[in-house]
C-alpha cells in the first residue's frame, strides 16, 4: 500500500454485502425440474495489467443458467464487498457480467475469481490483476559524480606587466540571488579582477 493513502472504507464496514449479483425473483421451486440447467462460462476472465490509478474493468460472459444464477466476486480467495470504487453488473441479453475497480491501486493486485452458483450447478472463471505503480522521478545523475570535473575558467599566461604590478583577486560585482523557474536557464553573473588574470 502506498504510504499516505487512506485505506479506510468511504462505507461503514457492517453496511457492506457480498459483492453480487441478485439473482431473479423467480424461487427455484418455480422452475421445472427438466428447465433447469447450471450456469456456464462461455468467454473467461482475461489477465489484466494496468498503471496505479487507472480505473479497472474485468468482463466475462457467462450464461446464468435456469433459474438465474447469482454471481459472487473474490480477490484471492476472499469474498470482495461492495463499496465506492467497486461495482458489478451483469446484462441478461450479452450475458455479459463486468467488475469495475475506481483508481486502482497497488493492493488491488492479485487473482480475481467470480463464481456463478445456481440449484443445479456452478461455474467460475479466474484472472490476474497486476498493477504498475506510477512512475516516480529519477534523481539519479546522467554523469556519475567520480566523473566530473570542477567548473573552472583557466586564466591566460600573465604577461610582463601583470608580473611587474601584481594584485589579489578582487569581486567588484557579487553574484546575486536569483528564483527562476524549473527547466529554465540560468546566468549567474559577477566581476572579479587581479593581476596577472586570477582562475575562477
Amino acid at each position: 500500500i502506498v504510504p499516505g493513502v487512506d485505506t479506510q472504507p468511504f462505507v461503514s464496514p457492517d453496511k457492506f454485502r457480498n459483492l453480487d449479483h441478485v439473482p431473479s425473483s423467480m424461487k427455484p421451486e418455480e422452475v421445472p425440474i427438466e428447465a433447469m440447467r447450471p450456469p456456464h462460462v462461455i468467454v473467461p476472465l482475461s489477465n489484466c495489467e494496468i498503471e496505479e490509478l487507472m480505473p479497472v474493468l474485468l468482463t466475462t460472459t457467462i450464461d446464468a443458467g435456469v433459474p438465474m444464477a447469482s454471481f459472487t466476486w473474490y480477490k484471492n480467495g476472499q469474498p470482495l464487498y461492495e463499496g465506492n470504487r467497486f461495482t458489478t453488473k451483469y446484462d441478461i441479453y450479452t450475458k455479459t457480467l463486468t467488475l469495475q475497480v475506481l483508481a486502482a491501486r497497488p493492493d488491488d493486485q492479485g487473482t480475481y475469481t467470480v463464481r456463478a452458483i445456481n440449484p443445479v450447478g456452478s461455474d467460475e472463471t479466474i484472472c490476474d490483476l497486476t498493477v504498475r505503480p506510477t512512475a516516480s522521478i529519477d534523481t539519479r545523475p546522467f554523469i556519475q559524480p567520480d566523473r566530473f570535473a570542477p567548473l573552472e575558467v583557466k586564466a591566460p599566461p600573465p604577461t610582463k606587466e601583470d608580473l611587474d604590478k601584481m594584485e589579489p583577486p578582487k569581486v567588484i560585482v557579487p553574484l546575486e540571488n536569483l528564483q527562476v523557474t524549473e527547466g529554465s536557464p540560468v546566468l549567474l553573473k559577477a566581476t572579479i579582477i587581479g593581476k596577472p588574470t586570477p582562475n575562477v
